[in-house]
């Protein structure tokens, strides 16, 4: 009977409580076992005696073994957790590609669907962007610098971008490509391109008077 209650209060713990207080539950349970052999009136015969200590070795063990395939059970649990985490990791940093190089009701087309539909615009305005000098100084700039040079202006140039409804197409080297009027009609297109344009022209100025790279 000690064995089972003993089974009983480990296995609820492991279930629902984390595992340092499961090692207290399985401590408990030992603590109670030897508390009701020391406790319990002492038998008339060293037969009864010796078969009250062999159920609490019982008792003891059936603990031990109980918590041992707990902390098996406790391990897989944060396994499985921890590549489920990963496995959302791997596909946030999937989504986020996607959109850096698709716009956004594309990216998620494609991430529904698997594939995306051709689709016809009749007007558009495409936007090109090309650094002044950047050939020259990627001769002189070390690489890692340049890199970074180049991520903070297309971040930038991407939320500039997003404020006028212009969507970003894809950047090769240091050339930026945008349009708008895609995928999505917009009666706008010149004037959204045309007001992108003065706002990036305007960053790059100032930014120019902060760095020493220009």
């Amino acid at each position: 009977m000690a064995q089972i209650a003993a089974l009983l209060m480990l296995t609820y713990g492991v279930m629902f409580y984390p595992r340092r207080e499961a090692w207290l539950i399985a401590a408990g349970c030992i603590a109670a076992a030897v508390a009701l052999f020391v406790l319990a009136p002492l038998s008339p015969g060293p037969e009864r005696m010796a078969s009250r200590l062999q159920e609490l070795v019982t008792t003891i063990n059936v603990v031990f073994f109980a918590f041992m395939a707990s902390l098996v059970l406790d391990v897989a649990r944060e396994e499985r957790e921890s590549n489920r985490l990963q496995i959302e990791r791997q596909k946030q940093r999937a989504d986020n590609l996607l959109l850096n190089i698709l716009p956004a009701r594309l990216a998620d087309e494609l991430v529904r669907t698997g594939t995306t539909k051709p689709a016809r615009h009749e007007e558009a305005s495409v936007m090109f962007i090309d650094i002044v000098g950047f050939t020259q100084a990627s001769s002189t700039v070390p690489a890692d610098r340049l890199v970074r040079e180049l991520n903070e202006l297309f971040g930038a140039f991407d939320d500039l971008c997003e404020l006028e409804g212009v969507e970003k197409i894809k950047t090769i080297g240091d050339a930026y490509m945008a349009a708008a009027g895609v995928p999505d009609p917009a009666p706008d297109h010149a004037a959204r391109c045309a007001r992108a344009a003065l706002r990036i022209l305007a960053f790059v100025e100032e930014r120019n008077r902060r760095v020493a790279l220009k």
